[in-house]
């Protein structure tokens, strides 16, 4: 004989249910329950983790056709009109602005200087030949920070001069999402050297126009009406103050890493 686990009754040895109150008198293995539930946790959680991997692939592709379908419209009719841009925009135009043109300096001037010395002395220690890019970090970062100096004196002279409501973001989206074309000829410029066409008059042909771009958006961006709605500001003399304080940021940038990159460069020729 044996009791009830449930109410304490006598029952038989071989009973199943007890009569009194009718409860299974079988008792789960809490080890195998307790795994069990583990494994079908551990199932669920990757199964989670799977699906929001695939969704993060599916959002980060429709990130990238929706700005390449952006890039070649702006490219065919370019506009200043960055109202409807997404705020993404003017970052990824800048990443890949700052990327093609630090791997078009850095490859080209490696070019230049095999097309200059490799007719004389090989390629020993201290040299660089056609094939490596020296400096490629140094040239991204760089021409990043140029570009973000211009967004920070842009977004410093439209909110707190001129006041208006802008965040960061809308600034960087309003100076560099326009900058389609730009972003097209560095690309366009970064296969020719790796081409090797021509590779001194393209790379200095290509950053000229890449240049003359940037400072065009730059320059239509704080000559914007939409910038002077609460403060009548000459922006003749906004302008100029935004240029002199640009030269200025640009210099100091120059200090902390063009030049050591510069004088690198020097050393090698």
């Amino acid at each position: 004989m044996k009791y009830c686990i449930h109410c304490g009754q006598q029952i038989k040895d071989e009973s199943k249910f007890c009569a009194y109150c009718g409860n299974s008198q079988v008792v789960e293995d809490s080890t195998k329950s307790n795994g069990e539930k583990n494994n079908v946790q551990e199932t669920l959680s990757s199964l989670k983790e799977q699906a929001l991997e695939n969704e993060s692939i599916k959002q980060a592709v429709a990130v990238g056709k929706n700005y390449l379908n952006f890039l070649i419209e702006n490219i065919k009719n370019p506009t200043f009109n960055v109202d409807s841009y997404h705020n993404y925009y003017g970052y990824i135009s800048l990443i890949l602005l700052s990327l093609f043109t630090g791997v078009t300096l850095s490859k080209g001037i490696s070019s230049i200087v095999s097309e200059i010395y490799g007719a004389f002395i090989g390629y020993g220690s201290g040299f660089y030949g056609s094939n490596e890019m020296p400096y490629i970090f140094e040239s991204f970062l760089y021409l990043g920070l140029s570009m973000l100096a211009i967004g920070l004196l842009s977004y410093l002279t439209t909110v707190k001069v001129l006041k208006c409501s802008y965040s960061f973001s809308d600034v960087i989206t309003k100076l560099f999402a326009p900058m389609s074309l730009a972003v097209g000829i560095s690309c366009f410029t970064m296969v020719l050297v790796f081409l090797k066409v021509n590779t001194a008059k393209l790379v200095l042909i290509g950053l000229s126009i890449i240049f003359v771009l940037q400072q065009v958006c730059y320059y239509a961006f704080l000559l914007d009406d939409k910038n002077y709605i609460h403060e009548k500001r000459n922006k003749i003399y906004i302008v100029v103050l935004n240029v002199l304080c640009l030269c200025i940021l640009n210099f100091c940038i120059y200090k902390l890493i063009g030049k050591s990159i510069l004088s690198q460069w020097f050393n090698i020729l």
